[in-house]
């Protein structure tokens, strides 16, 4: 197996973008099934002295996504604000008129609809892989973003900056058509992150490196895989069926039928 034979696939709008499945399915968040590996995971569990995660009562003073008594961290999308804003108008309508029973639409915007116009996007991890320190904190600091692309830099850097223990889940799938060695290709995923925004991290553990930095992402599509920034590299913490978390499941069955 090789890097080059990775595929990095975007979830999709309805596991991604929160409420975007309509008609009787209930509110949703993505920090909600991240809650639910959260209170999977022995890591934090540990951290919890066995104490369950809960969602905040109210996010008005900048309450932990995710709290337990012992430990506390917040969740972010780590993903461009331009990906995200084009899978929730791109993609497809999806209602659940009642359990089971599953409608899908035109996208918010598509061609013969008035205004519409192609959506340009950009993808962190091929922004990112080909960005230098010196250029990346430039425009950081630039008061007008000139494009869409120094913009969607700018918004993740922000990310970064926030004075919280996070978890940053990336939203895409890591594949292989053909996987004959499961650990390996795990591996060059978290190799790949590693590689593709190392001075993301480095910015990070610079300005606040006494918070932890997790990454989280799917594997294999069954797989959701939790790292952690150790001040010089992304190590592997642990692996969770998807299984884990029923609403995760929905989602994805929903969204692929």
């Amino acid at each position: 197996m090789e890097y080059s034979e990775m595929r990095v696939d975007f979830l999709g709008a309805a596991r991604v973008i929160d409420n975007f499945i309509g008609g009787v399915m209930e509110p949703y968040s993505y920090e909600d099934y991240l809650r639910d590996f959260v209170n999977c995971s022995s890591c934090f569990l540990k951290k919890s002295n066995g104490k369950l995660y809960k969602k905040p009562e109210s996010e008005a003073h900048g309450e932990y996504d995710c709290a337990s008594d012992e430990y506390k961290l917040d969740f972010k999308l780590f993903a461009s604000q331009s990906r995200l804003q084009a899978a929730k108008i791109l993609s497809p309508s999806i209602q659940e008129f009642m359990p089971s029973v599953i409608g899908f639409g035109l996208p918010e915007k598509h061609e013969g609809v008035p205004g519409y116009k192609p959506i340009t996007y950009s993808i962190p991890h091929a922004v990112f892989r080909s960005l230098i320190w010196n250029k990346m904190i430039e425009i950081r600091e630039k008061k007008e973003k000139e494009d869409v692309l120094e913009k969607d830099v700018s918004q993740i850097i922000k990310i970064f900056e926030t004075k919280k223990n996070i978890m940053l889940f990336f939203p895409y799938n890591f594949n292989f058509d053909s996987n004959d060695n499961f650990e390996q290709g795990r591996k060059l995923a978290i190799d790949g992150l590693n590689a593709d925004f190392k001075y993301l991290f480095q910015y990070r553990m610079d300005r606040l490196p006494e918070y932890d930095t997790y990454v989280s992402f799917i594997y294999e599509k069954e797989n959701f895989v939790i790292t952690k920034w150790t001040g010089d590299k992304l190590e592997f913490v642990e692996m969770i069926p998807v299984y884990r978390s029923s609403l995760y499941c929905e989602l994805w069955h929903i969204a692929e039928g």
